[in-house]
């Protein structure tokens, strides 16, 4: 009779076995997405490349579409460590910006009709619910990177984190949904000026509140300056 080890060995022996069978079959499809194009491969094709049966391909994804779900979530992660990247460089909140802006673009571009696809992908399971947490998570990295720009003084402390990590999705979602429906959208140059005017009206508006700090404090200086001359007038003047 096996003994528990024994069983929860096979056990794990299996899941690591379907694992990677798993992983073998989105590499491979993956791979004749990018070369052949996501319409022109069919499941047949993959599962002839992968050698596995097309029941087998169908065990680990109900449709070739799926393969796109999960590339969308590779897609998801490059933007986290692009995020993360941009965090760790000794530059302005702008300049970080400006950096995540670049390089996600150019990330989209090297594989450009399959990435609209699943970006595309992305956008149609936004509206259905399911890929909301997934851009919260980003909105919450980018409001990290935000915060980090208060706490150095380099964005107004005034502003809500938040709402400009809103707004600042908004932006690269809305620049990056035209891009999909119209191939010969500049999507670099688009996703570069976007950063940089954010940037911009970033910096601007923690200069204002810099500006209006020191203003206070200088119009409190001379006031007291004022209220002590006037003090001392006022003691030389008593008998």
């Amino acid at each position: 009779m096996a003994s528990n080890s024994d069983l929860d060995s096979n056990e794990n022996r299996r899941a690591r076995r379907r694992r990677a069978l798993h992983e073998h079959i989105y590499k491979t499809a993956s791979a004749m997405f990018l070369e052949l194009g996501f319409e022109a491969t069919t499941v047949e094709m993959i599962a002839d490349k992968a050698d596995v049966a097309q029941a087998t391909f169908f065990n680990h994804f109900p449709t070739k579409t799926h393969v796109l779900h999960e590339m969308a979530e590779g897609v998801f992660l490059r933007f986290h460590s692009l995020i993360d990247e941009q965090r760790r460089r000794p530059v302005s909140t702008g300049q970080r910006l400006l950096g995540f802006a670049d390089r996600a673009a150019l990330a989209v571009e090297r594989a450009p009709e399959l990435t609209r696809r699943v970006l595309l992908e992305v956008l149609d399971t936004v509206e259905q619910g399911e890929s909301e947490r997934r851009l919260v998570l980003i909105q919450n990295e980018l409001r990290e990177l935000l915060l980090d720009g208060q706490r150095s003084g380099d964005l107004a402390e005034s502003e809500d984190a938040d709402l400009l990590a809103e707004i600042t999705l908004s932006v690269i979602v809305g620049t990056m949904a035209k891009w999909i429906h119209d191939p010969g959208y500049p999507l670099r140059k688009r996703m570069h000026d976007s950063a940089a005017f954010l940037g911009r009206a970033l910096t601007t508006t923690a200069e204002a509140e810099a500006r209006s700090r020191k203003g206070t404090g200088s119009a409190k200086n001379t006031k007291n300056t004022k209220n002590t001359k006037s003090t001392k007038s006022t003691k030389k003047k008593s008998p």
